[in-house]
């Protein structure tokens, strides 16, 4: 078996895979699944319990901070890359932890459960990386870079490459097809939205990976998890208070609580206890406010990934539905918000906006116009919303839409490029 591997570190979704024989495969990394949900739980045991403390993740992570036990849930820790907080870190039972070090406690599983499954050590790397950590600065997109690095170095990988997450998509398909080509990829995740136009020529190949001309790459820092905050701080965080009177009639409830409490990435700098005091403060000038003690129950019952959950899960249920419902039952009886296809697409009208500039600045930079492209391929769980499919479509109606493995095509593009640069190596 191999001992390299392309490895796709989500904001959302992580996957890892390898190429035996003549195709890439994902691993398995939680049961049948190739996809670990990027999310940690340190379970927080207290000392008269006989049940150890210790880490879950992917899926059970998330149960178990649903099912109400005692820890805490990390989720969209790689958005954390290119921003201060990253050299921050977060209490853990009477001990802080840096946010470098959840990270590598989530990279750290990855490797061990896909070195279960090939039985062997994994030494080399292709990572993907989003095209723009940080909108428009190229210095912390290095930082961010270098950080990650540092930790794939630290967890025991010995040789580290990276290429774009749009690239390596674009070669998966490449080796999927027989077709020439000029495409553009647009890899919408959790986390950011990317875009590569690449002219596919698929009659040469090179150390086995197909010859593609990449013209242009562009992305910016917006995906799914910003969907989420968008309808969170819209829909649900007015119910908490946002937008409330204080007491004193002076001020309305500081927005920057619902905007941190709306944000995955965010909700664990709550338990920080000078900005408990600032929210406890709050609380106590909502006069009695139905809506602050809403907040109360929120914040003091760590519900706060609870409704984030919630919040994502009606978002994906309006890819298939034209109706739902934000499900806040837990935080007090029939509280809900309905939700229609019609009122997502108003609430992402501003971010809709800003992936049709980001896919117009990559036309722009490749100096071609819409009816150049050939096709355009799609990848990335965001890329499922009907609101994106159609806008996507009304950009391209020429060209040919494709799906190419919505959650599996970067990681499966990463380890072709893992290949073509270790296979026949001696650094593998």
């Amino acid at each position: 078996m191999s001992k390299f591997c392309g490895l796709d570190f989500g904001t959302s979704n992580s996957t890892l895979a390898t190429v035996g024989g003549a195709r890439p495969t994902l691993i398995p990394l939680e049961g049948d699944s190739p996809t670990l949900p990027s999310a940690v739980f340190y379970d927080e045991a207290r000392p008269s319990s006989r049940r150890p403390a210790g880490i879950s993740y992917g899926r059970k992570a998330t149960d178990l901070y649903l099912d109400g036990q005692d820890g805490r849930l990390m989720r969209s820790i790689k958005s954390l890359l290119g921003t201060d907080l990253i050299d921050a870190s977060t209490p853990l039972s009477g001990r802080r932890v840096s946010f470098k070090a959840v990270i590598a406690d989530f990279l750290t599983e990855i490797k061990s459960r896909a070195e279960q499954q090939l039985g062997e050590e994994i030494t080399s790397v292709v990572q993907g990386r989003p095209v723009n950590f940080v909108n428009d600065d190229e210095q912390a997109n290095l930082v961010a870079q270098a950080t990650l690095e540092e930790i794939l170095h630290a967890i025991g990988f010995k040789h580290v490459e990276f290429q774009y997450e749009p690239i390596a998509a674009g070669q998966y398909f490449a080796s999927e097809t027989s077709k020439q080509s000029l495409c553009l990829v647009v890899d919408i995740g959790g986390g950011t939205s990317d875009f590569s136009i690449i002219n596919i020529n698929t009659s040469h190949k090179s150390n086995g990976r197909i010859q593609g001309d990449v013209i242009a790459n562009a992305g910016i820092r917006l995906g799914g998890t910003n969907f989420d905050q968008t309808l969170s701080f819209h829909h649900v965080m007015p119910l908490l208070g946002l937008g409330a009177p204080l007491s004193n009639k002076a001020l309305d409830a500081p927005r920057w609580i619902y905007s941190y409490l709306s944000t995955w990435s965010k909700i664990n700098l709550m338990n920080n206890p000078k900005i408990m005091r600032d929210i406890d403060w709050t609380i106590r000038q909502g006069g009695g406010d139905v809506r602050f003690d809403r907040l109360d129950k929120v914040i003091h019952s760590s519900r706060g990934h609870h409704v984030a959950a919630s919040v994502e899960e009606a978002k994906i249920a309006l890819s298939t539905d034209d109706f739902t419902e934000i499900d806040l039952t837990y935080v007090e009886e029939k509280l809900s918000v309905e939700l229609s296809g019609r009122t997502l697409s108003v609430s992402l009208e501003e971010a809709i906006a800003k992936i049709n500039d980001a896919i117009g600045a990559c036309l722009d930079q490749a100096g071609l116009p819409r009816a150049g492209i050939n096709t355009v391929i799609l990848t990335g769980g965001s890329t499922e919303m009907p609101i994106l499919q159609n806008t996507i479509t009304d950009m391209f109606p020429h060209a040919e839409i494709c799906t190419c493995d919505t959650f599996g095509a970067v990681g499966l593009g990463l380890a072709i490029e893992a290949s073509s640069l270790f296979a026949n190596s001696s650094t593998a």
